[in-house]
């Protein structure tokens, strides 16, 4: 757990993206969760700026040596406003300009056409970015699309680690699972341990009502 993780999870709590769910939250995995991160629900721009300066912040880094990274890549359609609002912090708090692209669902047939929306990726080292990683489709997508437009991924940005294991056998989560597959690193803002450490911290029927239920869902499926 970290600082910053910590920060992020009291904040997403009360912006209500981060959803504590007593009654359980089915995932994309199939799996019944206590707890659901939901991006889509950053919005307005107070809560924006909040998400991107988390982004941001994890970013940095990858516009150095020795990943060099000179776009940001965003998956439709939660990934758009994720990338966009991560270029727009970069520039804000560190004078980092950098360009974002993202995809269409369905490819374009007239004006610009194609499936790409921004400046050419060709020959670009890309970061991806997107919300969370339940089973690292999405992702893997997204690095088909980057290597299909002549670029190459350098690392992925997630805002919460789900912390979860794709399989009762598996040792790693879906977040490390995708970075050995694919070598590239996978950075998240907050995971599953910042949010216990949050409520733990809580004095709160909340915090006491939820907490067995989340530490019970990480024994059974997270690493």
């Amino acid at each position: 757990m970290t600082a910053l993780g910590k920060s992020f999870v009291s904040r997403a709590l009360t912006h209500g993206a981060l959803e504590l769910v007593p009654s359980f939250r089915k995932l994309k995995n199939g799996r019944l969760s206590p707890y659901f991160f939901n991006s889509g629900l950053y919005s307005d721009g107070r809560m924006l700026e909040d998400l991107g300066s988390g982004y941001a912040t994890l970013a940095k880094e990858f516009f150095a040596k020795p990943f060099d990274a000179n776009v940001l890549v965003g998956m439709a359609y939660k990934g758009i406003s994720l990338a966009a609002i991560t270029a727009l912090r970069l520039w804000q708090m560190y004078k980092i300009n950098v360009d974002f692209v993202y995809n269409r669902k369905e490819e374009k047939d007239h004006g610009e056409g194609g499936v790409m929306v921004g400046p050419s990726l060709k020959g670009k080292r890309a970061l991806i970015v997107d919300d969370v990683i339940t089973t690292g489709d999405t992702k893997s997508q997204a690095l088909q699309l980057v290597e299909a437009n002549g670029a190459v991924a350098v690392g992925c940005l997630i805002a919460f680690d789900l912390a979860e294991a794709l399989s009762d056998n598996s040792s790693l989560s879906a977040a490390q699972e995708f970075s050995k597959q694919h070598n590239i690193p996978v950075r998240s803002i907050a995971n599953l341990d910042d949010l216990i450490a949050v409520l733990k911290e809580e004095d709160a029927d909340r915090a006491r009502s939820m907490l067995p239920l989340i530490m019970g869902y990480q024994r059974r499926w997270c690493v």
